[in-house]
């Protein structure tokens, strides 16, 4: 009976540390994302460098391959068209883990209050 009793117990520890784990995850990922998204405003990844992707264009000559740098307008077309792209991505990125988060938040609470519940049952 007694190795029963260890065994229970040591089951509800493991269902309430996994519903702790799984909120907290939830919780430092809901918190990343809305800090960057929202507080600090920051519209793309840190490494991000429009600048190095519209440098040169590979154009296609018949056979050849040459390398043709932009003119001004082009090179101002091509750096707001990537600059764009990589705030819609990082935006999109973002929700999405703050969707991931609140998840985890949901799945990680609701673990702990059924071990909870099922611990308070039994004393």
């Amino acid at each position: 009976m007694v190795a029963l009793d260890i065994i229970k117990n040591l089951v509800k520890l493991v269902g309430t540390s996994a519903g702790i784990i799984l909120f907290s995850i939830g919780a430092v990922m809901l918190l990343n994302s809305f800090l960057k998204l929202y507080v600090f405003s920051l519209e793309t990844d840190s490494y991000f460098n429009p600048q190095r992707t519209c440098q040169q264009v590979e154009k296609k000559d018949d056979l050849n391959f040459s390398d043709e740098i932009f003119n001004e307008a082009e090179y101002s077309s091509c750096v707001e068209r990537e600059t764009t792209y990589a705030k819609e991505t990082y935006q999109k990125r973002k929700k999405s883990e703050m969707i991931d988060g609140f998840s985890f938040l949901v799945v990680g609470t609701i673990i702990f209050i059924f071990y909870q519940k099922k611990k308070k049952k039994e004393n």
